[in-house]
C-alpha cells in the first residue's frame, strides 16, 4: 500500500520499515519497493532516500519559532537528538513552559499544540536519519558537492543532525580536508577558520579510522566549545583493529568463551543489519550474517545453542564459536553460512572500517551489562 500510494511520506514510511523491523522478509520486501522506486525515477535507493526527508514544519532554515504573544521560543536539537526550545535569554527547556498571565493565551496554546507535533515528528524522523547517516559513515558513501549542499546543508531538518558531525571533502586528487558545517551554514576547518569548497568535488562523513588522534582531539573540544551534540559516536567511537596473532589468521575467536542469551542478539544485532542464516533440523537458527556490498563483503558468525524461530524467547543461550569474512559474490543465499567459511578472507586483508565495525558490534553486544 505504501509503495502504491507513492508519496514521499509514504516512502518514508516505508524507509522506516526496512531501517527498524526485524523481520528478515519484511525488510527485503521493503528494501525491494524502495529500490523499485528509486530505478522508476532515476536513482539509487541511498538518493531516493536523500529526498524523502520531510521537513517536519522547520522553515527553509531550519528554524521554528513558538509564538505566546509576550514571549518566543525557538526549536533548537538537544543532546540524544532530543528537541528543546530556547527561551529569548538563551536558556534551554525541555519542553515550552505553561502560559503566564502576560501571555496570549490564544497564541500560546496554539503554540504548545504545534510543539507537541513537532516535537514527535522530529523525534522519530531523526532517529531514522542519524542511522542513515551513521550507515553513510561506514560505507564511505559520497555526495557531490551539489547534491550535499542541496540534500544536507540546506535541508531544514537534516542541517541540523550535519552540524554535529566532521565531513571530509575530496578533491580530483583525492586529497582530503575535514569540514565543519557552522550554523549559518557556511563552512570551516579544524582551526575553526572559514573553508571554501571550491576545490572539493565530493563530500562524505569522517570515519574517526582515518583521523588521527590529534585531530579527535581538537574536533572534540571544538564540540566541546560550541555545545554540540553528535547524532552517533564519531570523534569518540571505539575502534578495532586485528591483533599480531590474527593478522594471518581467517577467523576471529575473541568472543569464544563469552555467554550471552539469544534473545540479546536477536534485539540488538537485527535492529543494527543483521540476517539470521538458515534454520537446522531442530526449528532453530545458529548463524547470522551482514552483507557490506561496498567493501564486496559478507561476514558470518556462528555460535552454540540456537534462536528459536517459532518464538525468540525460547532462545537457548548462545556462545559465538567464530567470526569470518568472505567475498560477497562468493556468497550463495541458498546454503548455509558455513559455505561460506572455505573462501574467508585473512583478517589482515579485510577492509579497515568493515573489521572495526564488525568488531564494535560483537563488543557492545558480548560487553557485561549492569
Amino acid at each position: 500500500c505504501l509503495k502504491l500510494m507513492g508519496t514521499d511520506t509514504a516512502l518514508m514510511q516505508l524507509n522506516g520499515i526496512a531501517q527498524k523491523t526485524r523481520h528478515k522478509n519484511l525488510r527485503q520486501k521493503a528494501l525491494e519497493h524502495l529500490a523499485a522506486t528509486a530505478q522508476q525515477r532515476g536513482l539509487t535507493t541511498e538518493e531516493l532516500e536523500d529526498r524523502i526527508v520531510p521537513a517536519c514544519g522547520l522553515d527553509e532554515k531550519g528554524k521554528r519559532i513558538f509564538d505566546f504573544g509576550d514571549r518566543q521560543f525557538e526549536f533548537v536539537f538537544g543532546e540524544g537528538m532530543k528537541p528543546q526550545v530556547r527561551d529569548e535569554k538563551g536558556k534551554i527547556r525541555a519542553n515550552l513552559p505553561k502560559p503566564g498571565k502576560k501571555d496570549d493565551p490564544d497564541k500560546a496554546n496554539s503554540a504548545i499544540a504545534a510543539w507537541k507535533t513537532l516535537k514527535k515528528q522530529i523525534t522519530q524522523v531523526s532517529k531514522i536519519q542519524a542511522v542513515r547517516l551513521e550507515q553513510a559513515m561506514i560505507t564511505q558513501r559520497r555526495w557531490t558537492v551539489a547534491e550535499f549542499e542541496l540534500r544536507i546543508v540546506n535541508h531544514p531538518l537534516m542541517t541540523h543532525l550535519a552540524q554535529s558531525l566532521i565531513w571530509t571533502g575530496y578533491s580530483d586528487r583525492n586529497e582530503r580536508i575535514l569540514i565543519r558545517i557552522a550554523e549559518d551554514r557556511t563552512y570551516s576547518d579544524i582551526e575553526d577558520e572559514t573553508l571554501s569548497l571550491e576545490k572539493v568535488k565530493q563530500v562524505g562523513i569522517a570515519h574517526p579510522i582515518s583521523l588521527e588522534e590529534a585531530e579527535k582531539q581538537q574536533w572534540s573540544q571544538l564540540w566541546l566549545d560550541y555545545e554540540l551534540f553528535s547524532p552517533f559516536p564519531q570523534c569518540d567511537r571505539e575502534l578495532f583493529f586485528p591483533t599480531p596473532e590474527e593478522q594471518e589468521t581467517t577467523v576471529v575467536t575473541r568472543f569464544k568463551d563469552k555467554t550471552i542469551p539469544g534473545i540479546r542478539l536477536v534485539s540488538t544485532f537485527e535492529k543494527q543489519g543483521w540476517i539470521r542464516g538458515g534454520v537446522g533440523d531442530g526449528g532453530g537458527c545458529n548463524e547470522h550474517s551482514k552483507a557490506y556490498s561496498h567493501a564486496n563483503l559478507i561476514v558470518c558468525i556462528e555460535y552454540t545453542g540456537g534462536i528459536a524461530m517459532w518464538d525468540v524467547r525460547h532462545s537457548s543461550d548462545i556462545e559465538i564459536t567464530r567470526c569470518y569474512f568472505s567475498p560477497l559474490e562468493t556468497h550463495n543465499p541458498g546454503l548455509m553460512l558455513t559455505a561460506n567459511y572455505k573462501k574467508a578472507l585473512r583478517l589482515k586483508d579485510v577492509d579497515a572500517i568493515v573489521f572495526s565495525e564488525v568488531m564494535r558490534d560483537l563488543t557492545l553486544l558480548t560487553r557485561e551489562r549492569k
